[in-house]
């Protein structure tokens, strides 16, 4: 007769969780992962930044023109920190749209309706306009731009759309027609952000 034996356990002892030198590695490759990836999610929301103002700007002037041509009314779109009054400055301080009922471009809360106020713009984006639209911009009953609120001569310019990075590649610009039609583009080859 053969007497069973006892067995020992045959599996070794298992421990569990990470060692040292596993959880050194998992922090290392996290580290690489964060010093590679910070810059590049930077520039990312920068960019966004950048396409969502140009947008944000084009879409106003589409807005006004519109609204200019459904009224048949003179509308200005000017410079405003506060959104109450048109001011100077830097059109990434906000701006505001309005009926301009008197033509006088700046807004009289008696005649003129507002149509839009935009808040100032995100992080450091700046608003570089063409010399003839610094401060505001008018559209005529017909949608038209003009170079001043009582129906002057028709005007066309652009608008550069810069951050701190300041190079032509990260830059959007807003071009304007006489016409009133305004589009989203890079910017052209004579076009900088240092000038001012």
């Amino acid at each position: 007769m053969i007497l069973p034996t006892l067995r020992r356990n045959a599996l070794p002892n298992v421990y569990e969780g990470f060692g040292l030198i596993e959880l050194m590695g998992v922090l290392s490759i996290a580290a690489i992962m964060v010093f590679v990836g910070a810059p590049i999610i930077a520039d990312f929301v920068q960019d966004s930044r950048l396409r969502v103002s140009a947008n944000a700007l084009q879409n106003s002037f589409a807005q006004a023109r519109s609204a200019a041509v459904a009224r048949s009314a003179r509308v200005t779109v000017c410079i405003s920190s506060d959104g109450q009054n048109c001011t100077t400055g830097n059109w990434a301080d906000g701006w505001v749209i309005f009926e301009d009922e008197n033509a006088l471009g700046e807004i009289d809360e008696t005649n003129d309706t507002r149509i839009k106020v935009q808040q100032a713009l995100q992080g450091t984006v700046t608003v570089l306009p063409s010399t003839e639209m610094s401060d505001a911009v008018f559209f005529d009953f017909l949608g038209f731009v003009r170079n001043t609120s009582d129906d002057g001569d028709y005007l066309s310019g652009s608008f550069l759309v810069c951050d701190d990075r300041g190079d032509a590649a990260n830059t959007r610009a807003v071009y304007l027609g006489a016409a009133g039609s305004s589009r989203v583009g890079g910017p052209e080859n004579a076009m900088s952000c240092d000038s001012e």
